[in-house]
């Protein structure tokens, strides 16, 4: 009747409005608050109706979910009343509290522990999966089953219905047709199980191991450790990690916790070697040379080093991790000794000793003159050259130099050193004899007779001191004894001089 009224109300409404409408039409005009106020009566029919047809919606609704709900508990209800009538060997469903009966297979169940309802699916008969919940239980006291069903209304209210079956008074005493389930013993959950090992379980410094553990009814493990490695943290209740790299014997701890609370932890050790000392490659390309000559050294290390010095015949910190360095000339033994440090401790010390040839006895090549023969008063030079030599009496192991003037044969004598000893060499210079010295002013005398190219000188002299005759050679002054020159043909000499020339105060040559 309440619904009817309102539809009358809406139609009145739209009927005056439609009145109004027609009065504009005709000439009749409106004022603005006429409009304004038959607008506001409009929205007001039309609230009103969209109200009453979403309640009238909802009401179909709920009343469509009670039939279904409804159907559900008398099928339940039939079912008990088909058990109650039946006499087939079983125990009671009355013994439990809380049950369920399958409309599959007419067995009893055991309610849901977390829900309290029936573990099958209403849907399965039906119905919709998730909108319905259906229990049954029994009052030992009242001898009375109950079948509730509950379901969400479509305004998100909780609504149920409850259907009674009154069993018969012998049922308490006899045995139903369904087969209840047995009763679930309580028991505690089983214990944890934990198994927790390291592959390998010793390790060089720095190494890697693989964690391997495995977990029965545990519900969480975590790790932690007292050394190097990196595990901490939530582990997965079974699998494998592995870690590294260690420095130091580590233990690692898994710690699971069980379904009931419990807990169980287990250690792992992991040894780990002592941090290795730096290793230490040194050497040369040759180990035995000849005098001044020279060869490189070649080292390496590894990552474990952080310095190297060297002693000996170099000295510093050398290059990490490896290197070379030439000797340079060498001319005597020499010994390099290299080692290195590292947190694990030193390398030992490495040597290398590079063996030198004695050095080469030294000679010479030549010494000499030239010319090797010079004039009264000229000079000349003096050449040499040698092998192994670091210098000579004039100079370097190679050279020249002159000698001034000279008046005589000289003889010269060179000394060469080096680092193998000392070698000489002699060479002589020739000269000359000294020229005649100018002639003197005087004059000489001589008597004699000439026969064909022969000259007897029967006597002379001269008033000079001496004068020289190419013949005779040098004389003194005064007078002389008869000479015979034969083949002489002119006794004039040079200078004007003419020891012979006056015979009977004349000049002559032959």
């Amino acid at each position: 009747m309440m619904i009817k009224d309102k539809r009358q109300l809406l139609g009145s409404g739209l009927a005056w409005v439609k009145r109004r409408a027609n009065t504009a039409r005709t000439g009749r005009g409106d004022t603005i608050i006429e409009v304004m106020l038959s607008m506001s009566i409009l929205a007001v029919v039309l609230a009103t109706a969209y109200a009453t047809s979403n309640h009238s919606l909802q009401t179909g609704f709920n009343s469509q979910y009670r039939d279904q709900a409804l159907s559900y508990a008398q099928q339940q209800v039939e079912l008990i009343k088909n058990a109650d009538n039946t006499s087939s060997a079983a125990v009671g469903a009355y013994q439990l509290s809380q049950f369920c009966v399958d409309p599959s297979t007419t067995q009893v169940q055991s309610v849901d522990s977390n829900t309290h309802v029936c573990p099958w699916p209403l849907g399965a008969n039906g119905g919709n999966l998730s909108q319905y919940s259906l229990v049954d239980s029994y009052d030992s006291t009242a001898k009375t089953f109950a079948t509730t069903v509950q379901w969400q209304s479509s305004n998100g209210v909780t609504n149920q219905v409850v259907l009674y079956y009154k069993a018969h008074d012998s049922f308490v005493g006899t045995q139903s047709a369904f087969v209840p389930p047995t009763s679930p013993t309580s028991t505690p959950p089983p214990p944890i199980g934990l198994s927790f090992s390291a592959n390998p379980a010793s390790v060089a410094w720095q190494g890697s191991t693989t964690l391997t553990w495995t977990t029965t009814t545990a519900k969480s493990c975590v790790a932690t450790q007292n050394g190097t490695g990196g595990w901490n943290g939530n582990k997965a209740l079974s699998g494998s990690e592995s870690v590294g790299p260690l420095t130091s014997t580590t233990t690692y701890t898994l710690t699971c916790t069980g379904l009931d609370g419990s807990k169980l932890s287990k250690d792992v050790t992991v040894t780990v070697s002592a941090q290795p000392i730096p290793s230490l490659s040194f050497s040369a390309d040759s180990t035995s040379l000849t005098y001044g000559g020279s060869t490189t050294l070649h080292w390496s290390t590894d990552a474990f080093a952080t310095s190297c010095p060297a002693s000996g015949a170099w000295n510093g910190n050398k290059q990490l991790p490896s290197g070379s360095q030439g000797t340079g000339s060498l001319t005597s033994n020499q010994t390099y000794n290299l080692y290195c440090i590292g947190s694990g401790g030193n390398s030992p010390t490495r040597t290398v000793t590079i063996s030198i040839s004695p050095a080469p006895t030294p000679t010479m090549n030549y010494f000499y003159a030239s010319p090797g023969s010079i004039g009264y008063g000229s000079s000349t030079t003096l050449y040499w050259s040698s092998n192994n030599t670091t210098g000579c009496t004039w100079g370097g192991p190679v050279g020249s130099v002159g000698t001034g003037a000279l008046y005589s044969n000289a003889g010269y004598t060179i000394n060469c050193s080096g680092p193998g000893g000392t070698t000489s060499a002699s060479t002589t210079v020739f000269v000359s004899p000294p020229p005649p010295p100018p002639p003197p002013n005087c004059q000489a005398y001589a008597g004699g007779s000439r026969s064909g190219n022969n000259v007897t000188i029967s006597g002379g002299g001269s008033n000079c001191s001496y004068f020289y005759d190419s013949y005779i050679g040098w004389n003194g002054g005064g007078t002389w004894g008869p000479i015979f020159s034969p083949g002489r043909f002119c006794h004039t000499e040079s200078g004007g001089v003419d020891p012979w020339g006056w015979l009977s105060s004349q000049q002559w040559c032959g």
